[in-house]
């Protein structure tokens, strides 16, 4: 199991503060978990599991009467075994990196990010002030997505991105039926009645 560290840039509006609490935002599968802090930008902590994929099950095959069967999914049985304890070690590795932190946000695909936060419950369970952890189920996110919702849970402003002579901050708002509606224009357009005489205030 390999892992790295790296800076994500995250930007702090002037006089923002993160919350004293010690915060975790983990994007896990069963090939990687990214763990995310604030330090004064979002750093991230990468862990490559050593997990092998699942083995898909073979088409039905037709077999002669005549040759006995029997054990032929043994094989199969043994990698799912040996598959499943691979992710219960990744799943601990993950979790020691979790212990001190008072507040935990998992997201992932699947079930591996629920397993962990079940395995993060029951090794706190003991504690005083156990950590509070919420799993939820997300398709991947990019870094700057997930810089972004650390922001967010940490009460910092989003930062605020202008294109040309649009401005908008965070995610674009959306009518009822979902459709996404555009940002709205900081700069003036010229009015498209004026001649080519006529005087503008």
């Amino acid at each position: 199991m390999a892992d790295n560290h790296h800076g994500v840039p995250a930007h702090a509006s002037a006089g923002a503060k993160p919350r004293a609490e010690r915060f975790a935002l983990v994007w896990i599968d069963s090939e990687r978990a990214t763990i995310l802090r604030w330090q004064g930008r979002a750093v991230s902590e990468t862990l490559v599991s050593d997990v092998p994929p699942h083995i898909r099950s073979t088409a039905h095959v037709r077999h002669d009467p005549s040759v006995r069967r029997g054990g032929s999914g043994r094989g199969q049985d043994d990698a799912e075994r040996r598959r499943s304890e691979h992710l219960r070690s990744f799943l601990r590795a993950v979790a020691d990196r979790l212990d001190e932190d008072d507040r935990i946000e998992i997201v992932g695909t699947g079930t591996v990010g629920e397993r962990l936060a079940a395995l993060i419950r029951r090794r706190t369970a003991h504690r005083h002030s156990p950590p509070s952890v919420e799993a939820f189920t997300s398709m991947p996110l990019t870094p700057r997505q997930m810089a972004a919702r650390l922001r967010q849970r940490l009460g910092l402003d989003d930062r605020r991105r202008t294109a040309g002579a649009y401005r908008w901050s965070g995610e674009l708002p959306r009518t009822r039926s979902g459709a996404l509606i555009g940002p709205r224009r900081v700069v003036k357009k010229p009015s498209r009645s004026a001649g080519p005489g006529t005087n503008q205030e």
